[in-house]
């Protein structure tokens, strides 16, 4: 019984290479009888041997280990809002943040909140948006969106809400909820002590932190990335740098319309930047090598033509002639990162059907 140098399971750890299949489903059997979970027996695609995997293992979410066992899976959510603040006129050019919770004369316009349900439905979002010209004034603008996000009047949902609920954005723990927490503050919105310990039990993302790793940086300190060069890796858009301080002049203009498309746009944009994260994660595990009968043989059950062409132009023959390499798809030029993605996950949907394919129209289903 070896290791596998090129099959990762999805903790990333090198395979067990059994020597025959008889191994390989002996010890499914023992796993099955002892822990209840059910293995499948499958040929190494680049190694003489065979593999165990569980459901597990190809399930597209929950391989992120013992963290889910946190979570009650039917009803976790990933929370990503935007807020917008009002600024008057005479802190505008102030350097930095200019937006004070605690300020006379600032307020909370209000923001959109996307809830995805990555357990439940990948394909499903629920929006709310809460805007202060909808309420007679903004405590009970705050009041709504603390119920949204916390249920913060009725104590024990509100520590089952926070505990399957995950918050992410862009600089949300420094910007948007230290902010809320500011204004509830200032309106006497419940107690200082419950306030607090309510916004502070989040499980929390960055976006402009968690995206560090992904720029090149050249030796220099790590940096936050901005919202513009996020928008612009990740989701391949431009986006205006100078839309928050529009806002308020928007405000003032009474052109709410305005100020609700581009708040939308913003949160509905944290959320695409979240799924392509989860799927460069999943990219992590595309095969980059087979053997030339292995990956001939597959080639054989790419059912599109344009799909085959995809394959074909992004894997070489080694010099030895004896394997398929994948060509280098580098995730360190800053402007390509969003391509690469894409063609990554692409060449990985394609192979992963056609082994399908090709399990299925063998006599044993294997």
């Amino acid at each position: 019984m070896n290791k596998c140098n090129i099959c990762k399971s999805s903790l990333g750890k090198a395979k067990v290479l059994y020597d025959t299949k008889e191994a390989a489903t002996n010890k499914s059997a023992i796993i099955k009888q002892s822990k209840g979970i059910e293995l499948v027996v499958y040929p190494c695609p680049v190694n003489k041997g065979w593999h165990l995997s569980s459901e597990l293992e190809h399930d597209e979410f929950s391989n992120i280990g013992k963290i889910t066992r946190r979570y009650d899976e039917n009803i976790f959510r990933v929370l990503f809002f935007d807020l917008e603040f009002y600024v008057p006129e005479q802190d505008r050019n102030i350097q930095g943040i200019r937006a004070n919770p605690y300020k006379n004369g600032h307020f909370l316009i209000g923001g959109t909140f996307v809830s995805f349900f990555p357990f439940i439905d990948q394909g499903k979002i629920e929006v709310n948006k809460y805007w202060i010209w909808d309420y007679e004034n903004e405590n009970e603008l705050l009041k709504i969106i603390l119920n949204d996000i916390t249920s913060f009047e009725d104590e024990k949902r509100a520590k089952e809400k926070i505990k399957n609920t995950l918050i992410c954005g862009d600089k949300i723990s420094r910007l948007d909820i230290p902010y809320l927490y500011g204004r509830c503050l200032k309106n006497n919105i419940t107690t200082d002590d419950n306030l607090f310990y309510l916004l502070n039990r989040f499980d929390i993302i960055d976006l402009d932190s968690i995206v560090v790793p992904f720029i090149k940086n050249n030796g220099k300190p790590l940096f936050p990335v901005s919202k513009e060069m996020i928008s612009h890796l990740f989701l391949n858009k431009i986006c205006c740098n100078e839309m928050k301080t529009l806002v308020w002049d928007y405000y003032d203009k009474k052109n709410y319309q305005a100020i609700i498309d581009h708040n939308e746009e913003e949160a509905i944009d944290n959320l695409n930047v979240y799924k392509v994260l989860v799927n460069y994660d999943k990219a992590k595990y595309i095969r980059k090598k087979y053997l030339k009968n292995t990956f001939e043989e597959r080639l054989n059950f790419i059912e599109e033509a344009n799909d085959k062409n995809i394959v074909l132009e992004n894997f070489h023959l080694d010099n030895s002639n004896e394997y398929y390499v994948l060509n280098d798809i580098n995730f360190d030029e800053t402007k390509n990162i969003f391509t690469n993605l894409k063609l990554m996950n692409e060449i990985k949907r394609i192979m992963d059907k056609a082994y399908e394919l090709l399990n299925k129209s063998k006599p044993n289903g294997i």
